[in-house]
């Protein structure tokens, strides 16, 4: 006979335990005023108009599982007999339906959850509104939009407007600060569009009694958040004591009247009234909470487990042993009962409940967050996180793919609260990825895409035509006598579709109209120009350039992203290969229910400035010129870092021009006397291994060069002089530098497959100076870790790309590209190599997120 189970609440942990249950061993009833589990972290999203209300609640009944819902709410348990005293949780019932009704149990589970705390503060339960049910979210969302309706009515004078428009939230937790940050995307972005006339007088503040926002998290994330809202014009008010709201205004200790239209009060959590009649021990501190031992069974007046009683969710805590009011702690006790209870608590089945650390999430907006946890995050790598949170906090796989199916919506149609009306035009004929720029700095931005059509090879860059883009090609011209470029792309006659432009502290999303190859996404703090050559041999795309003083784009910093998108292939990753100028965050979201997220963070702050400075160090070192690798504007402010292969184009003849030669000689008399080994990390059918087929290379002291031998009879031998500085630092193609002989690292092309296996990874060698560690006799090297480059096992002061490892040294994951072949890496035992390049691949690519700092 299955065991009678009554679980009062159908919050997270409620819910959860019913899902967890074996019904074959349980009868279970679920006991509550709320016949749906809203997905609480959801709540402010939907609110907002980011999600339909459908997606941020869950039925209590099942279709898939035997439970019994009863709308009612118990009003007192008498443990003795174990019987639950029950009252129907209707306004009107029938004159013949009782008032009151008992239920007996064999086992009862207490999770009743907490109620709206207002501390008592007159007039809040009668003008405030609250974020804890789906129902409080739609009566904000039909508060905002009455709101922005009265204030557009014609004759309202400024401060008018201004009160209508003023939102106040009342608690900076995770709660208020993230319905603070969903406001403030929709009031900044969609609804500024929509009102474009009042949108300069919305206002939004948060108070709160304590003295910081986010009072868990550490005091560095608490002022970022403050710091991120300062830059968005939401005010905080800490410290602020609340005495009385009226249906105009709040009345503070500290200002007084402050007059407002809309007041969400989000400030914690208060107990039930069924919580307060129980007989049973309870927490005497703070919010009063059922306390339990650590196998979640109630405590009795004795300090005694209750036979056959548990507690958990937000009303109630483990004795001695604290834990939060929140969602994740709830659901990871509901599974813990749930094993325990499926297994009838048997001797050493069931070992004590024990919670495992979560990292906590809050949103800040505009794509920013923190993370608190076991690592500190903030930034697009925390809203990912968030955003990821959001996806799994929902029940069903219907319910997740609706979910990311809102996230593309509002990135093109706008949310539902405010759609465009460019809903499903730029849809037809496009690809799946949605490419989001956030300009995190203190200026606008402008960004530009080029690219290379799969079909032909010939350039093409984004152009924006009505709400859509598309890849438009080159102009054609025909006066071949003429020898400048033409500027088609913001120049004195260029037209202005081809570039976006980015507010301060906001976002702008598109998609992709269709593959691209060798493509660049640029950004830029001002308008870059694009061309055509006009005649002869060189006809071409003509992009901004990063060296030369007589262009306008000289003076103007800058940097690109690169990558490729074809059928069932993204790449992508950051570039610092010509020069170092800006930070940008990459996060890509892939996978059919954008499950699987990928990031790779930038430079750090103020990076510019301190790679500069690394730099000038590195030149007082070794007398090289490192130092005029920094480019400055006409005022004297750095621009950008050059690459040493840039710079040495620019001035071939600088005394770094031979800088390598010591290095180079030394490797060249190393391997007379011994092999150097290139492991190709190919099988031989363009299939990646950890050891694939090997070259063994040694020099001939006859004609000094460095001789490759067979694979097979189809392939080799390869021969290679030695490289110059120059051909080191850009692993150089054809000829530079005054050689009349094409450079050693010129790969083939198809005609030679296992030459252009090895190129890559003998330039590598030299530009991160292995060839002379121990274990640098094999190429690459596991012996060699990442830390070993650039002679960093060493000495400082040895010859080596130090241009490379300074950025290498300013990138907050240590991984970019700063030369051409930087995702050359050993690999592991799991076949996998170190992730030196910033490489971000995947097949089924959803949202790129980039993020400039």
């Amino acid at each position: 006979m299955p065991k009678r189970v009554i679980i009062v609440g159908s919050g997270w942990a409620g819910a959860t335990l019913s899902t967890a249950l074996d019904e074959r061993k349980f009868k279970i009833t679920v006991i509550s005023p709320e016949e749906t589990t809203p997905y609480t972290p959801l709540l402010a999203s939907a609110a907002c108009g980011l999600y339909d209300f459908s997606l941020v609640e869950a039925s209590i009944r099942h279709q898939n599982k035997d439970i019994r819902y009863i709308k009612a709410s118990v009003d007192d348990v008498d443990f003795g007999k174990k019987v639950c005293k029950c009252k129907p949780a209707f306004d009107e019932l029938p004159k013949t339906s009782p008032g009151e009704f008992d239920l007996s149990y064999d086992y009862l589970i207490l999770a009743p959850g907490c109620t709206n705390n207002t501390f008592g503060t007159p007039g809040v339960k009668e003008h405030a509104m609250f974020v804890r049910t789906a129902r409080d979210a739609k009566a904000i969302q039909a508060q905002i939009r009455e709101c922005f309706e009265r204030a557009s009515i014609p004759g309202l004078t400024g401060q008018e407007i201004r009160d209508i428009l003023h939102f106040v939230i009342v608690g900076a937790g995770p709660t208020g600060v993230e319905i603070s940050s969903e406001l403030s995307d929709l009031f900044h972005e969609d609804f500024a569009r929509l009102y474009p006339h009042i949108k300069k007088h919305v206002r939004i503040s948060i108070h709160d009694v304590a003295p910081n926002v986010l009072g868990g998290f550490d005091q560095h994330l608490q002022e970022y958040a403050m710091n991120s809202f300062d830059r968005r014009d939401v005010e905080v008010l800490t410290e602020s004591h609340i005495e009385k709201v009226d249906d105009e205004a709040i009345y503070t200790r500290e200002l007084g009247r402050i007059p407002c239209n809309t007041v969400i009060w989000a400030t914690g959590n208060g107990a039930t009234s069924l919580v307060g009649r129980l007989k049973c021990q309870k927490s005497e501190k703070g919010l009063p909470r059922l306390l339990t031992d650590e196998f979640l069974r109630l405590k009795g007046e004795n300090r005694e487990p209750v036979p056959d009683v548990y507690a958990l969710g937000d009303a109630a805590d483990v004795d001695g042993a604290s834990l939060p009011t929140t969602a994740e702690v709830a659901c990871q006790k509901a599974n813990w009962l749930g094993t325990a209870l499926n297994k009838d608590f048997e001797q050493g089945k069931v070992s004590h409940f024990q919670y495992r650390q979560a990292a906590v999430v809050a949103y800040l907006g505009h794509s920013d967050g923190v993370i608190a946890g076991k690592s500190d995050y903030t930034g697009a790598e925390a809203w990912v996180a968030w955003r990821s949170k959001n996806f799994l906090w929902t029940r069903t796989w219907r319910q997740r793919v609706l979910v990311v199916v809102s996230w593309v919506l509002d990135r093109l149609t706008g949310r539902t609260i405010a759609p465009r009306n460019d809903s499903g035009s730029c849809l037809a004929g496009h690809s799946s990825l949605n490419v989001t720029i956030q300009n995190n700095q203190d200026n606008p931005i402008f960004f530009y895409v080029t690219g290379k059509e799969p079909a032909d090879g010939s350039f093409v860059i984004l152009r924006k035509q009505g709400d859509c883009h598309t890849w438009s090609t080159k102009p054609t011209y025909t006066d071949i006598s003429s020898t400048m470029p033409y500027y088609f792309v913001d120049g004195t006659n260029g037209s202005n579709d081809f570039h976006g432009e980015v507010e301060v502290n906001s976002s702008t999303s598109f998609m992709l109209p269709s593959y691209v190859n060798s493509a660049r996404l640029y950004v830029s703090q001002d308008k870059l120009r694009f061309g055509t050559n006009l005649g002869g041999p060189d006809a071409g795309f003509v992009e901004p350039s990063a060296t030369n003083p007589g262009l306008p784009e000289y003076n103007i910093t800058w940097q690109f992203i690169e990558f490729t998108y074809g059928s069932g292939n993204f790449i992508v990753n950051p570039s610092y290969v010509d020069f170092a100028a800006m930070s940008l965050d990459l996060t890509l979201t892939s996978g059919t229910a954008g499950a699987n997220v990928s990031t790779v963070r930038g430079l750090e702050t103020n990076a510019l400035q301190n790679i500069c400075e690394d730099l000038n160090k590195q030149t007082r070192k070794d007398n090289q010129s490192w130092t005029n690798l920094c480019l400055t504007d006409r005022n004297g402010k750095y621009i950008r870092a050059l690459s040493p292969s840039q710079y040495l184009a620019l001035y071939p003849n600088d005394k770094m021009f031979d800088y390598y030669k010591p290095y180079v000689d030394r490797v060249w008399t190393t391997y007379k006397d011994r092999n150097l080994t290139i492991n190709t990390q190919d099988d031989g059918s363009n299939t990646k291994v950890v050891v694939g087929r090997t070259v063994t290379c040694r020099v001939n002291p006859e004609d000094e060069l460095l001789w490759c031998g067979q694979i097979d009879s189809s392939s080799g031998p390869y021969s290679f002089r030695k490289p110059t500085t120059a051909e080191i630092m850009g692993c150089t193609q054809g000829s530079l530098g005054g050689n009349t002989m094409e450079s050693p690292f010129t790969v083939k092309g198809d005609s030679d497959f296992t030459q252009a296996l090895i190129v890559p990874r003998l330039c590598a060698a030299f530009s991160r100076s292995t060839l002379l560690l121990e274990g640098g006799d094999n190429q690459p090297s596991s012996k060699i870790k990442a830390d070993l480059y650039y002679a960093q096992g060493d000495d400082k002061n040895s010859i080596t790309n130090h241009y490379s490892r300074i950025v290498h040294d300013r990138l907050l994951d240590k991984i970019g590209y700063a030369f051409p072949y930087d995702d050359t890496n050993a690999s592991d035992g799991n076949n996998t190599t170190t992730n030196a390049g910033g490489v971000i691949q995947d097949p089924d690519p959803r949202l790129l997120l980039i993020a400039i700092r």
